[in-house]
């Protein structure tokens, strides 16, 4: 079985309108805070069984390195649940395999994040 990490953020845009728009960029089909929308993995990454094989054949370009080297962990987020906490506020809690390497990743989330409101 799985070690999960519980996972707290608030975030706070400058308007109402730059909330709505992330919080619809974010949510995926079955979650609240999907990583995937923030950093889309490539439709070029290997998806598979990950063996011995299949890394011999594919290298770092498989789901798992790209997973840990963009995201900071194994999977995506799972467990979400989005609560707007006012016009410009947000908090949202989702669980993670084992742990998630923040630090590092939160600022290329951020990039991205700001990417996707003037996107929108």
């Amino acid at each position: 079985m799985p070690n999960w990490t519980n996972n707290e953020i608030t975030i706070t845009t400058k308007s109402k309108k730059d909330l709505d728009i992330f919080m619809k960029l974010v949510k995926g089909k079955d979650n609240d805070f999907d990583f995937d929308k923030i950093e889309p993995m490539p439709d070029n990454i290997f998806q598979g069984n990950l063996g011995q094989k299949e890394r011999e054949e594919h290298g770092r370009n498989n789901w798992y390195d790209w997973s840990w080297d963009n995201w900071g962990t194994k999977w995506n987020s799972c467990q979400t649940q989005a609560t707007r906490l006012d016009d410009t506020k947000a908090f949202f809690i989702f669980d993670t395999r084992k742990y998630i390497l923040w630090s590092s990743r939160w600022i290329s989330f951020s990039k991205n994040s700001m990417a996707l409101l003037r996107r929108g």
